[in-house]
């Protein structure tokens, strides 16, 4: 039993009303002198839960550090646009200023979160009852730093265009280009600060509920999750040259242990024997990757990876594999077969960052998109809206649900590049079902940003279905971050994969209360039993059909693997660097470029327009150099292609455009 203090609680009616000081002579705590005045310290004070409501004492200290963490972050993010302003200013003393400052604000939410430690999991177990389903994920300082980096990573990206050189080349001659490389690693310190930041987040939940897939933080993701979360970089490339760099490290000009060295007459680059011009190009593992596992390149210039990516040889051993086991069938094999289908579907569901389960496999998006269709009652919530920049398979399945009740709404662009964001937001009200949108725009290469959709989905009660074909493979993508409720995407474009494989995303916690009409018996809790089917699988499997198509995850599996191996901020960055490439040749012919510039904004296509570009397509397909055409030419470089590939692409595409003109 406590024991109760009278001198504790005289103290904190003390502390409930205005206390008089002495040197001013004034009462300090009415809102009322300048100082509260100017610092709005009434209404600051105001912002936490009053003493005599607290679940526990401990909740005060649990509100102040979160807020003020919130206040930090908006913060930073605010420097960031300073940081922004200076770089693209060519104001490097500014810049390295204002980055010191965002390093020691980064530091202070390091600092700060320690406070926490001092929590025993019984006391947050009780504040966690009234945390409704909050999670660090909505914090609006957190995503607000997330949106600054990226800013502030495209505007290094643009000071380095501007002086001629690359990351690369900084950090092999740092002499050469000391300012930069001073820079760059101010922009490490941030981002290591921040992933401190993240760390000790990490900390904390293993402290209060543990870390575990059996454990779920009140959003409903497993705290394992968190794990992936704090090692994601904010500047994703400073971290991949130092990849790049000790892969093409060799041991040739060292000494061995306890060799005799002559005194040098100069001293040793680490790395490079005289000034040169290095990209990320001579990286062993895409060099191996890209010339030599896939086939179709020794035979044209394939820059078509948007439309059907390169498969590589490895799927040609799949495909024997499949008839070996034809020609000696035994119905065993669907054991092994099993396995395989759960094993790619798994693959799929880490490559999102989403739990195993979370997704199954089909053999395209229109029949998941059924699928995902027939869980709704069009009754109450008959609208289905989705945008004028869609794959043409998705307004269409959705015209077709019209004899259900559906009601599809199509939100047009303003300027047929994007999709009208504001506008489709507007569009989301309490009569929506489901809200249907591209990641990245199959025919602008346009890059969505849907939290505002996913946001007012939220408010009302909507889901959100994002069709990732586009993006899935060519740039990272984080299912769970994005908080969408479904997730389409597939194989056979930048995963290298089968035609006739496509996958579904499901948010976790909706699996359990989702039935869907189109459905078959592999969708059952245990099919290969045989028995009567008469429970769903408690997992995305729930949304298969009938008997599975093998062959696709089968062929498909090489490809993901390969993605995987490199990861995908190299092949962002590879992707970026090569698009980048595309349009400064392309903006010299005077063409237009019709996907958007920020690194943000873009996928992983670049569409050019020009007077006869239809034509021009044709001519440089019949020469060998691969693209495709949806109303402007679409270029797709991917990890596999080569600086050379893309110059002798654009040499002969402005050529060809300059004669068509």
């Amino acid at each position: 039993m406590t024991r109760h203090s009278e001198a504790a609680a005289a103290l904190r009616r003390v502390l409930g009303d205005p206390i008089y000081n002495r040197t001013l002579r004034k009462e300090v705590g009415r809102g009322e002198l300048d100082y509260e005045v100017y610092l709005k310290t009434r209404e600051l004070l105001a912002l936490q839960t009053p003493a005599n409501q607290l679940v526990v004492p401990d909740e005060l200290m649990f509100q102040v550090m979160h807020q003020t963490q919130e206040l930090w972050l908006k913060c930073s993010a605010f420097e960031a646009a300073n940081l922004v302003e200076a770089l693209d200013g060519e104001q490097l003393v500014n810049a390295l200023r204002v980055l010191d400052r965002i390093i020691m604000m980064s530091r202070i939410l390091a600092d700060q979160i320690r406070v926490m430690f001092t929590l025993t999991p019984q006391q947050f177990a009780v504040i966690r009852k009234s945390l409704g389903n909050g999670s660090g994920l909505e914090s609006p300082g957190y995503n607000q730093v997330l949106a600054a980096a990226h800013a502030a990573g495209d505007a290094l990206g643009r000071l380095l265009g501007r002086r001629g050189t690359s990351l690369l080349d900084v950090y092999l001659q740092p002499d050469t280009h000391g300012e930069l490389h001073h820079l760059a690693e101010r922009f490490v310190d941030w981002d290591a600060a921040f992933q401190s930041w993240l760390v000790e987040h990490f900390q904390l939940v293993r402290r209060t509920i543990g870390i575990d897939k059996t454990v779920r933080a009140l959003d409903g993701f497993p705290t394992v999750a968190l794990g992936a979360r704090m090692t994601r970089p904010l500047f994703a490339e400073l971290w991949n040259v130092r990849v790049e760099m000790t892969k093409a490290w060799t041991r040739e000009g060292g000494f061995a242990p306890g060799e005799e060295r002559a005194a040098l007459e100069a001293p040793i680059d680490p790395l490079i024997d005289e000034p040169r011009t290095v990209t990320v190009e001579l990286s062993p593992i895409v060099k191996h990757h890209a010339r030599e596992e896939f086939p179709l390149l020794a035979t044209c210039t394939y820059l078509n990876s948007n439309a059907t990516g390169a498969t590589p040889r490895a799927a040609r051993d799949a495909l024997d594999g499949y008839w070996r086991t034809l020609a000696n069938w035994r119905d065993e094999v669907w054991e092994q077969w099993w396995a395989e289908l759960h094993a790619y579907a798994d693959d799929l569901a880490a490559l999102i960052h989403a739990p195993r389960g979370s997704v199954w496999c089909d053999s395209n998006v229109a029949t998941l998109l059924g699928r995902v269709m027939s869980c709704s009652d069009f009754a109450a919530r008959p609208r289905v809206i989705t945008t004028d920049l869609e794959f043409p398979s998705i307004p269409f399945a959705l015209r077709a649900w019209k004899r259900f009740g559906a009601e599809r709404v199509i939100v047009a662009s303003s300027d047929g590049v994007t999709p009208d964001i504001e506008r489709l937001v507007r569009a989301i009200d309490e009569r929506t079902q489901l809200v249907c949108i591209s990641h990245a725009t199959f025919a602008t290469g346009a890059v969505v940003d849907i939290a505002p959709i996913v946001k007012r989905a939220r408010e009302v009660g909507a889901l959100v279905v994002l069709d990732a074909y586009q993006s899935v493979g060519i740039m990272p993508v984080d299912a769970p971050a994005l908080g969408v409720d479904f997730l389409l995407a597939g194989a056979h474009k930048w995963l290298c994969g089968s035609y006739e494989s496509a996958f579904l995303y499901v948010r976790p916690e909706l699996i359990p209360r989702l039935e869907p009409a189109a459905t078959g018996w592999i969708a059952s809790a245990n099919p290969l039993s045989f028995a009567p089917a008469s429970e769903w699988a408690d997992s995305a499997r729930r949304f298969a059909g009938g008997t599975p198509a093998v062959l696709p995850a089968l062929v498909s599996r090489p490809g993901l693997a390969i993605v995987r191996e490199l990861g995908l901020d190299l092949i962002r960055a590879l992707s970026l660097e090569r698009s980048d490439r595309i349009i400064a040749r392309a903006e010299e012919a005077g063409m237009r470029v019709v996907t958007p510039r920020p690194h943000a904004q873009r996928g992983g296509i670049v569409v050019l327009r020009f007077p006869n570009d239809a034509a021009v397509q044709r001519r440089l397909l019949a020469a060998g150099y691969v693209c495709s055409y949806r109303g402007g030419i679409r270029i797709a470089p991917h990890f596999y292609n080569t600086d050379q590939e893309i110059d002798g692409f654009m040499d002969e595409l402005v050529r060809m455009a300059r004669e068509a003109s």
